[in-house]
């Protein structure tokens, strides 16, 4: 069984998830963390609106990389960034604006060994979306050798199926 056949078998459902859960305004504070089950995991950011999923990650802890995520990646200071008119930001990390344009819903999942799971959600979006990656993820990951490989197309397009999807019905 491949690893990514083994994600079908483990992933049981998205976890705790969350509108809004930082401020729209910089510094982009967390209003609640406790939504946020501890452990490694994935997560993803779902617009409400556009009904469509912008950003698709994984942390060695979730509690403590969402819950300080968006203000991290505001005050890199690597980054371009500008105020605009209506006090948004535009900003090299194109979902800090996103999420200050619309309502988005986090979703969490905790897995034990994320290391083929980000990469297998983005391969899947890719592929089912006929499209690159989510807006805001910059780096395909390990998701572009998991496309060159023909044996893992099926189940690619099973977690787009079972596991993505319904993220974006459910909103």
């Amino acid at each position: 069984m491949s690893p990514i056949d083994n994600i079908i078998n483990e992933f049981d459902g998205w976890g705790p998830a969350c509108d809004d859960p930082w401020d729209k305004r910089p510094l982009f504070d967390i209003r609640d963390a406790d939504w946020i089950l501890p452990g490694s995991g994935v997560y993803a950011f779902v617009n409400k609106e556009k009904k469509d999923i912008y950003y698709i990650g994984k942390a060695a802890e979730l509690r403590g990389r969402l819950t300080r995520k968006l203000s991290d990646d505001y005050g890199d200071q690597r980054t371009k960034r500008a105020e605009l008119s209506d006090g948004r930001i535009d900003h090299e990390y194109p979902y800090l604006l996103e999420y200050q344009t619309y309502t988005t819903r986090v979703y969490t999942k905790v897995i034990s060994d994320n290391s083929n799971v980000e990469s297998a959600l983005l391969a899947s979006y890719r592929l089912s979306n006929n499209r690159d990656l989510p807006l805001a993820n910059r780096h395909p990951q390990g998701s572009t050798a998991m496309l060159d490989n023909p044996d893992f197309r099926h189940t690619l397009k099973m977690i787009w199926d079972g596991i993505l999807a319904p993220l974006i019905d459910e909103v």
